[in-house]
């Protein structure tokens, strides 16, 4: 599943921070040369320099337009590698333009051309197919990795069910609610308190379709109090809630237990699309199709953080503020989180630098903190959320006192749900999905019936892919991990 990328924002808001570092250096080169130039030393004899080895690095930067021109973001993320290539003086990074979505990715690897190490948000896909991601597995151990300092939820999204760590966190979206207080405020409705439930949710979602507080009028055209399915983080379709909706009612896409079944066919993802449903025919939810306009027709909003320059311009007249998720029957306060991953090719020529880069994106906080200055965008180190904290409010000052500690609580709580998916079936599974979610959203079959036949198409499809994934290992078609260094130790950490 794609999702749209936000718009940077205007140049105050972007970042002022590298681009006067990179002036003062670009100063200092000119003054050095002047300097260089008005000496009398005859010319150095030229260097024999060897080679050096170039590392592919597919990407991503947030952004479109102006401030979003790929030469602009590639040459920021080609400068923000700049520490790890003054510790490796032998080896060069060539940024590859993120575009074409995974198959881009996959077409090249197996043409033997793809980049050393990527970033993809399909992890559905990216795992669907052997030969496309390594198995991080042995060079962890090597490196004596320590997976807690990422969220458990998006990391567990990435180790397979053979054990298997197939791609390391890029970064940790987290998603929040945004409510527009102004609106709240015409409709003489209060602000949701601390530790507000679903139901005190779905309270004010309806009486701000409603028009507001006791004797106020339905409003001329349609207002509604959220939008459909509370944001559209985790979820493979415009019909069914995202996963974190589904695991506030104790359901979920995907068996936890075993990731080739569905688990639609459970009562609490039952449960849960019923509440959304019921929500959308009252108007309290815009229904799936609707287009609401934050602070105009829409009171609140899903509001992830790989979006905030674009709520940082895009709000600045309104009265709003961040907001947490509230709470569900099960699994208490749940909110959706990114899948955004680093994966490392495996016919990669050079495993050991791969890894190193891989390792020092993941690990260590300069490139981190780097996208943090030109993008806003929220670590996945979980440490360097405080740091994110004074950041944005100094890079983008419309969004100070907008209560950005919403989105730290959320990483920080290990319960921030990325999508889950089946281990093979890919965008297949979406569809079967989205075409049972248009047949009951309108009627044609219950909930019930329409989740139970849908799971068992599910289940159905993803036994076929196992199939054709266990004659293609058979095959001898898997691409080994290989490397000078690397010891092949048992996975698993």
């Amino acid at each position: 599943m794609t999702r749209s990328r936000a718009d940077p924002g205007d140049r105050g808001v972007r970042m002022s921070r590298r681009a006067a570092l990179a002036a003062g250096a670009a100063t200092a080169a000119a003054t050095l040369g002047a300097c260089a130039r008005a000496g009398t030393a005859a010319p150095a004899a030229p260097t024999v320099q060897q080679p050096k080895t170039i590392l592919a690095m597919r990407a991503w930067g947030v952004g479109s337009g102006a401030s979003g021109d790929p030469k602009t973001i590639d040459q920021l993320l080609y400068d923000a590698t700049e520490p790890w290539r003054a510790q490796n003086p032998g080896v060069d990074v060539r940024i590859i333009e993120n575009t074409g979505g995974p198959q881009g990715v996959i077409a090249s690897i197996l043409a033997g051309n793809g980049p050393d190490i990527y970033h993809s948000w399909h992890p559905e896909t990216i795992f669907a197919a052997d030969g496309i991601a390594a198995d991080l597995g042995p060079y962890l151990k090597q490196y004596n990795a320590d997976l807690t300092v990422f969220n458990k939820a998006q990391m567990d999204l990435f180790v397979l069910a053979d054990g298997s760590i197939r791609a390391l966190p890029y970064y940790l979206g987290i998603q929040t609610m945004a409510i527009c207080e102004g609106m709240l405020d015409n409709l003489g409705l209060a602000y949701p308190q601390e530790g507000w439930t679903h139901d005190d949710f779905a309270t004010l979602a309806t009486s701000v379709a409603r028009g507001g507080g006791s004797g106020s009028s339905k409003p001329a055209h349609p207002v509604y109090g959220s939008q459909y399915g509370l944001g559209n983080l985790g979820g493979p379709s415009g019909y069914l809630p995202p996963e974190c909706i589904l695991n506030g009612f104790g359901g979920s896409y995907v068996d936890p237990t075993d990731p080739t079944k569905s688990n639609l066919d459970a009562p609490g993802s039952a449960e849960a699309v019923t509440w959304v449903y019921n929500l959308a025919r009252t108007g309290a939810l815009e229904p799936p199709g609707a287009s609401g306009n934050f602070g105009t027709t829409l009171a609140m909003s899903w509001a992830p953080s790989f979006f905030l320059p674009s709520q940082a311009t895009g709000w600045r007249s309104l009265k709003w503020s961040y907001y947490s998720m509230p709470t569900f029957p099960s699994n208490g306060q749940v909110t959706g989180c990114t899948s955004d991953l680093w994966a490392m090719n495996p016919a990669t020529k050079n495993p050991d630098l791969a890894f190193s880069l891989l390792h020092w994106c993941t690990f260590e906080a300069p490139w981190q903190v780097s996208q943090m200055e030109i993008f806003l965008l929220s670590p996945a180190l979980l440490s360097l959320w405080d740091q994110w904290l004074t950041y944005v409010p100094q890079l983008a000052p419309p969004l100070a006192n907008k209560n950005l500690q919403a989105f730290a609580t959320l990483a920080r709580s290990n319960t921030a749900y990325p999508q889950q998916f089946q281990t093979y079936a890919g965008d297949n599974v979406y569809t079967l999905i989205n075409n049972w979610g248009q047949k009951m959203w309108s009627q044609e079959v219950s909930v019930t019936a329409g989740l139970s036949q849908l799971t068992a198409q599910i289940d159905a499809f993803e036994a076929s892919q196992v199939n054709q994934a266990k004659q293609a290992a058979s095959m001898g078609r898997l691409f080994p991990v290989t490397g000078t260094s690397v010891a092949r130790v048992a996975t698993g950490i």
